[in-house]
């Protein structure tokens, strides 16, 4: 019996060794984690609190607790002046049998006012009880520092983008705007990007189309307006012409009073489709201008295909583009010769010879021109898509007659040639270069040697 007393013995005081043991580890560990560790009674006192919660709370207790020496320190809801709710906090709900989740809470202590993270859960009996609440919390002092300044950062750097998108709006305001005053596709053929980077001198050679247009009459129109009305009609014309270049890949070079000078660098079917369509916008701003003191508009449109120069002049604080080209100056008598035989739109020959499908446009044959310093005549051709539909089907329909009518004047057969343009003219009701070439001929019937009054139209 004693044997067995003394055996008894030994395995109690080694199992209270163990046990002593365990314990000193789990305190070693709590004693060692970097987190707050509060365990309270089921009565809501203190039971232990870890080197860390001592050194957060000192002798006040953590919100939720029920001490009589540690008073729990007062808890607000997370960046508020609101007191957090006592039966929220994760001490109490521990207390009442539930764990709870993480929980950021402003308490007050003897430092100030400390943000933590805290949460806590349960230590029930086997019959359910709960026996001991523990309660974890961490200082995120430093955590809401970094996110403060992270979000300082983060409103800087939105500041930032602001003023960059500003900066880049207002910049691209300032080349639409540049844009107005000099093509981007004159910058283009130029081999620029930018308008800043354009130098003096400048000049690239290319072949292109260059239409001039011209309103009729415009200074007996613009003496019946004041200033004012005349800016006004001015840019209602042009706004309506403007897109019907841009639309056929054109450009305007420059606008020069009510005329407009537009190149074109693709081929010369753009052009002429421009010009038709310029026409035809006309027409339509014509039927709003119906009464007495705003009649019809008519335009005379020039267009020559050729090689020209296009390059930066100017000096040391004033630049513009330009245009240098017989080419250019070609087109633009060309445009004052529609005044001359009453037609909306001519081309030159160069331009009819660089047209893809001339079967694909209304053109016959109007005329052969001298110009001034060269031998050849240049070969000019009405394009009348645009005409009213009776007008055009009429041209169409005698364009046989009128072409080889012309050919016979040329050849100096002016009485064959007198009887078609006089078969024209009746057909085609007050067709400007009939009446022209009839009175010609009537010159030449007067003259047959000639003299100097010889019919001639110079360029």
């Amino acid at each position: 019996m004693v044997i067995i007393l003394n055996h008894w013995r030994g395995a109690t005081s080694r199992l209270r060794q163990g046990e002593y043991e365990s314990d000193r580890r789990l305190l070693q560990f709590l004693e060692a984690l970097p987190l707050g560790i509060c365990v309270l009674n089921p009565d809501g006192s203190v039971h232990y609190v870890n080197v860390m919660a001592n050194a957060l709370f000192g002798d006040a207790g953590i919100p939720g607790s029920c001490d009589a020496r540690r008073k729990a320190a007062p808890a607000y809801i997370a960046g508020t002046e609101e007191l957090f709710p006592p039966d929220n906090t994760p001490a109490f709900r521990a207390l009442a049998g539930h764990s709870s989740k993480r929980y950021t809470l402003d308490v007050q202590v003897q430092q100030g006012r400390i943000p933590l993270e805290m949460w806590g859960t349960p230590i029930l009996s086997p019959e359910g009880t709960v026996t001991f609440a523990v309660v974890a919390f961490q200082d995120i002092t430093a955590r809401r520092q970094a996110d403060a300044a992270r979000e300082q950062v983060t409103r800087e750097l939105f500041e930032v983008n602001q003023e960059l998108d500003r900066a880049l709006n207002m910049e691209l305001q300032l080349t639409d705007a540049a844009a107005r005053f000099v093509p981007h596709e004159f910058l283009s053929f130029l081999g620029y990007e930018s308008l800043v980077d354009v130098q003096l001198g400048e000049a690239v050679e290319k072949e292109m189309s260059i239409l001039f247009a011209d309103i009729r009459n415009f200074t007996s129109l613009s003496e019946t307006m004041i200033l004012e009305d005349n800016f006004k009609f001015i840019n209602a014309y042009l706004s309506r012409m403007e897109p019907m270049i841009s639309e056929n890949n054109g450009f305007i070079d420059k606008y020069i009073g009510d005329a407009i000078m537009a190149l074109f660098g693709g081929g010369a079917d753009d052009a002429v489709r421009a010009g038709i369509a310029m026409l035809e916008r006309l027409n339509d701003y014509n039927t709003t201008r119906q009464r007495p003191e705003r009649p019809p508009l008519k335009i005379g449109i020039g267009i020559n295909t050729g090689s020209l120069m296009l390059g930066i002049v100017g000096g040391q604080h004033h630049l513009d583009t330009t245009v240098i080209s017989d080419a250019v100056n070609l087109a633009s008598r060309i445009e004052g010769l529609t005044k001359i035989y009453g037609t909306p739109l001519l081309i030159s020959h160069d331009t009819f010879l660089q047209l893809e499908d001339t079967n694909r446009y209304l053109i016959r044959l109007i005329d052969r021109v001298s110009v001034h310093g060269k031998s050849e005549k240049v070969s000019v051709f009405e394009v009348f898509d645009a005409d009213p539909p009776d007008i055009r089907n009429a041209k169409l329909k005698e364009r046989t007659h009128f072409e080889k009518a012309v050919l016979l004047y040329h050849v100096q057969h002016y009485s064959e040639a007198k009887i078609l343009f006089e078969h024209c003219l009746h057909n085609i009701q007050e067709d400007r270069p009939c009446e022209i070439y009839l009175e010609r001929c009537a010159q030449f019937e007067k003259f047959p040697w000639g003299s100097e009054n010889d019919p001639k139209t110079l360029l």
